[in-house]
């Protein structure tokens, strides 16, 4: 049984949460280091989900005080200063975590993290055929397989119908990732199907896709009372296409309008994924946030590429780190940003000591 007054190694994320693959695989986050041998939610149904021999172990685990080897990111990071996966989800169910009496079975599923397939129009210099299926391409580079193969986490429709009918009125937050989230018709229907008044819908998107299979997606998400939208940027105009290989900078705009008419833009934000490849340039893309949508900037967030490592801006030496965060520094003292407001320049000093911290981290 769980006692919080010993135990301050807890996370209540086995109990109500699931993350499930491309490929199927099961694990209570999207933070978990793989399990070396993954359970596959196609080998389950109802409620087994949850029960897992390796979700067992992990609640097994937290009860007993132990940090599980898998969840070492989030340990990391609170070791570093840092707010991990872990505080903040113990704290967005800070009352569950201090009035429930936990045990090894599961709770009721509350949050759902899906990636329902790799089916994505890009191929991202940081991503990989798990992710991509345009990354099949340049097997080349990243070896994986011989044949372009699609991964998909539910089979069919009548799965999907399943799984709702199973936890669908439990579910309180829904995450859906991808590849690209809004080209995998399954999505489509599972945003069809499921409780759009009583569920947070946080969506990733890179916005490449036709507008009318764009328009189509909008109209289901619009029905949503709750919605956040990640728009991935990681650079401006050719910048951002060499990262993200395949984006059209100006289709990318015209989606992006097309979002904030649609959605709203109190409900979208940017996402930059910090690379060798752009770290030093992060400021001109908060640069082009504050200039071109500035109600956005004191939302952006970022997160930081470990693999491929080549590609892993911790591996930089130590003078070209150096160099990296002067160039953000000089630019964020230049008059581009002489009209920033107090929160704004707070939030920008945030991602870029995030950025620093992460830079001085062991890889």
């Amino acid at each position: 049984m769980y006692n919080k007054r010993v135990n301050n190694k807890f996370c209540i994320l086995p109990w109500i949460s699931l993350s499930i693959g491309t490929d199927g695989q099961i694990h209570p986050c999207c933070q978990v280091v793989p399990f070396e041998n993954p359970d596959n939610i196609r080998d389950y149904q109802g409620d087994e989900y949850q029960k897992t021999p390796n979700l067992n172990r992990l609640r097994k685990q937290f009860l007993a005080g132990e940090c599980p080897s898998e969840c070492s990111q989030c340990f990391v990071q609170e070791d570093q200063g840092g707010v991990s996966m872990r505080m903040i989800k113990n704290n967005a169910w800070k009352e569950v975590v201090e009035e429930q009496k936990f045990d090894h079975d599961p709770l009721s599923l509350v949050e759902f993290d899906i990636r329902f397939s790799n089916v994505c129009q890009l191929s991202c210099l940081t991503c990989e055929p798990l992710f991509s299926t345009s990354w099949y391409q340049y097997e080349k580079e990243n070896p994986i397989s011989k044949e372009k193969k699609v991964l998909r986490s539910f089979e069919n429709v009548e799965s999907i119908d399943q799984f709702v009918k199973d936890h669908g009125s439990h579910l309180r937050l829904l995450t859906v990732t991808g590849g690209e989230p809004l080209l995998e018709p399954l999505a489509l229907e599972f945003f069809h199907r499921i409780d759009n008044q009583n569920i947070e819908l946080n969506l990733n998107t890179g916005l490449m896709l036709p507008e009318s299979v764009l328009q189509k997606n909008l109209d289901e998400l619009k029905k949503f009372k709750n919605i956040k939208v990640a728009i991935s940027l990681d650079g401006i105009a050719q910048h951002a296409e060499k990262i993200r290989r395949g984006l059209d900078w100006n289709l990318f705009l015209s989606n992006l309008n097309l979002f904030k008419k649609e959605i709203g833009e109190e409900h979208l934000y940017f996402q930059i994924t910090c690379s060798s490849l752009n770290a030093g340039s992060i400021c001109e893309v908060l640069n082009w946030i504050h200039t071109e949508h500035r109600s956005m900037l004191i939302r952006t967030l970022l997160n930081f590429v470990h693999s491929p490592r080549k590609y892993n801006s911790q591996l930089a030496s130590p003078s070209q780190k150096d160099e990296w965060m002067r160039s953000n520094h000089s630019l964020l003292k230049s008059k581009l940003f002489q009209n920033l407001n107090d929160d704004e320049y707070g939030h920008i000093l945030k991602l870029l000591a995030q950025v620093s911290t992460f830079l001085q981290s062991a890889p």
